[in-house]
C-alpha cells in the first residue's frame, strides 16, 4: 500500500504521475529508472528498490457505501462500493466547478499543483532528490475557512496535534496517504498529463470549495 512505501518509492510515484504526457514517455521513464536505480536514489534500501520494480497500477474501483475493517488474520478488507451513478463525496484541496471532469489524486501529489489545481511544469531531472526538493514547502496555503474544514476532516481520520495544555507539539497520524477527488485541469504548460486523464472517474454536478461535500456522477466508462 501507499502508506507502507519508502520515501524513494513515493517520489517515484509522484514523478510517474507528474511528468509523462504519453505512454511512450511513461514507459521510457520506467525503464530508465529500473536500469539506473543508482541515479534515481543512490542511497535507497532494497525495500524501496523492490517497491519501485513492483509498483502496482492504482485504479479507481468505486466509492465506498459502507465501512470496512482489516481482517486480523489476513489483513484483507471487504466493502461495498458504488461504481456508477450519483454520489456525494468530500472534495479535495482544490476548488471544483459544476461540469468539471473529476479525477483522483494521492495526497502526496498535492505539492505538484498550484492553488488553482494546475500542475506545475515537468521536472527536469528524473531523481528522487529532485522530487523531494520540489515538494518541500510546496503545500498550498488555504484560506482560514478552508483550513478549518481540512482540520475537521483530518481529525476525523485521527490526524491531529495534541492540545496546547499538553504542549501542542505531538502530531498523531492515524489515517494518512489517502486519495482525494480533484477537477481535471490543464497544466501550466498547456498540456494534460497522461496520469491525470487516466484517473478521471466522473463529472461534478455542483461546485465546491476545498474540503466541502459535492455531488459527482460516477462514470463506469472511466473504470
Amino acid at each position: 500500500t501507499l502508506a507502507a512505501m519508502e520515501q524513494s518509492a513515493r517520489n517515484y510515484l509522484i514523478y510517474l504521475w507528474h511528468n509523462p504526457k504519453t505512454f511512450a514517455e511513461r514507459d521510457t521513464f520506467i525503464k530508465t529508472v529500473e536500469r539506473r536505480m543508482d541515479h534515481w536514489d543512490p542511497v535507497m534500501n532494497e525495500v524501496a528498490r523492490k517497491q519501485i520494480t513492483e509498483m502496482p497500477e492504482f485504479y479507481f474501483s468505486g466509492v465506498s457505501v459502507g465501512m470496512a475493517y482489516a481482517h486480523p488474520l489476513s489483513g484483507d478488507t471487504v466493502c461495498t462500493s458504488m461504481i456508477g451513478g450519483m454520489r456525494t463525496i468530500l472534495n479535495g484541496p482544490f476548488e471544483v466547478d459544476t461540469g468539471d471532469l473529476v479525477q483522483w489524486i494521492w495526497d502526496i501529489e498535492i505539492p505538484m499543483f498550484n492553488k488553482d489545481g494546475k500542475r506545475f511544469d515537468p521536472l527536469n531531472d528524473p531523481s528522487s532528490i529532485t522530487v523531494a526538493k520540489f515538494t518541500s514547502g510546496q503545500d498550498p496555503k488555504y484560506e482560514q475557512d478552508a483550513a478549518r474544514r481540512k482540520q475537521y476532516y483530518e481529525r476525523g481520520n485521527g490526524v491531529y496535534t495534541n492540545s496546547a495544555i499538553d504542549g501542542g507539539t505531538v502530531t498523531y497520524n492515524a489515517k494518512t496517504s489517502v486519495a482525494f477527488p480533484k477537477a481535471l485541469r490543464t497544466a501550466l504548460d498547456g498540456d494534460n498529463r497522461l496520469g491525470d486523464k487516466l484517473r478521471v472517474f466522473g463529472r461534478a454536478m455542483c461546485s465546491a470549495r476545498p474540503y466541502e461535500m459535492f455531488d459527482v456522477c460516477i462514470s463506469r466508462q472511466s473504470l
